[in-house]
């Protein structure tokens, strides 16, 4: 799949030449550290890998170290992550929800699989089997984002999008170890076209408004808000799933505690929806063709870089 990738990124997406100054080093060795410790902590208190001391220490060292790129970053002529980017309204609107939507989905490759084996009692082939429908859905999504998105504008997809993938999210919970597997699989079915139409949308708003000459930068800095909020998702997913179990006074496998850490972590990427909102109705329009009021209905311009 990786080599696909590469071969599809390859041929089709065009090949972006500028000039490129020096590389900011001290930026680079405070990004990296500070991205590695931050994502790091928040995994390990999340799944509970390591002595909660030594994963809260990485995680604080991690964010000191990227409050000193922030001071660093406005100093810098060329900074190595250009947080001016966060002035545009798509931009910053497009990459905070989505870091909000994307904490709820993290935590979702870590808890629906071990409800199904832990608490379901399915192996890890069956829970396996169960569990790629979703991608299946991603996929089948993909063929139809971009005419969703013409019809209706990045604006009224994002938000109503992500009203129902989080509903669904929430919906997991529910899900019982005699729960029909058919019923499973249609749930996860749907959910995968709902989150792949959002992730879509999300990685096609955040470049409307970027000139071609920050476009590297501005991919580095949503790739590096993305992964922090997966790995926080993970981190909230599996603290909910703890604290549900103290609750309870129930294992933590129970089914019930899996419901609440669902609810959870659902809820959260419905916050989402408070920074869609505050995008402009006739946000992205361009990239996706839509009409703006008064206008024809224009043919789709090729998003500078694709969704994932």
């Amino acid at each position: 799949m990786g080599l696909l990738g590469i071969w599809l990124a390859w041929r089709h997406i065009p090949l972006l030449r500028q000039a490129v100054g020096p590389l900011d080093w001290r930026g680079f060795a405070l990004t990296g550290f500070g991205l590695g410790l931050t994502i790091f902590g928040f995994a390990s208190i999340g799944r509970q890998l390591l002595d909660a001391r030594v994963a809260i220490g990485c995680l604080l060292l991690g964010l000191a170290l990227l409050a000193l790129y922030g001071l660093h970053a406005r100093r810098h002529q060329r900074p190595l992550l250009d947080i001016s980017l966060f002035r545009l309204s798509t931009f910053r609107n497009g990459v905070l929800g989505g870091a909000l939507f994307r904490i709820g989905i993290g935590a979702t490759p870590f808890l629906l699989p071990l409800m199904l084996q832990l608490s379901f009692g399915l192996s890890a082939l069956e829970s396996g089997l169960i569990t790629f429908t979703s991608a299946a859905g991603a996929m089948f999504m993909k063929a139809l984002a971009a005419r969703i998105l013409r019809r209706h504008g990045f604006r009224r997809v994002l938000v109503t999008n992500a009203v129902v993938a989080s509903a669904l999210l929430c919906g997991f919970g529910l899900f019982r170890a005699d729960t029909p597997y058919l019923v499973i699989v249609a749930v996860l079915l749907v959910s995968g076209c709902f989150r792949s139409l959002q992730f879509t949308s999300l990685n096609a708003i955040v470049y409307a408004e970027v000139d071609p000459a920050r476009m590297a930068q501005a991919s580095s800095v949503a790739a590096m808000v993305q992964q922090v909020a997966l790995a926080l998702g993970v981190t909230i997913g599996g603290y909910a799933l703890t604290l549900s179990s103290v609750a309870t006074g129930a294992p933590a496998d129970a089914a019930i505690n899996f419901g609440f850490a669902f609810l959870t972590v659902g809820l959260l990427s419905a916050t989402s929806i408070v920074m869609m909102l505050r995008l402009a109705p006739d946000a992205g329009a361009e990239m996706s063709g839509r009409a703006r009021p008064g206008e024809e209905l224009a043919e789709p311009r090729p998003a500078s870089r694709p969704g994932t």
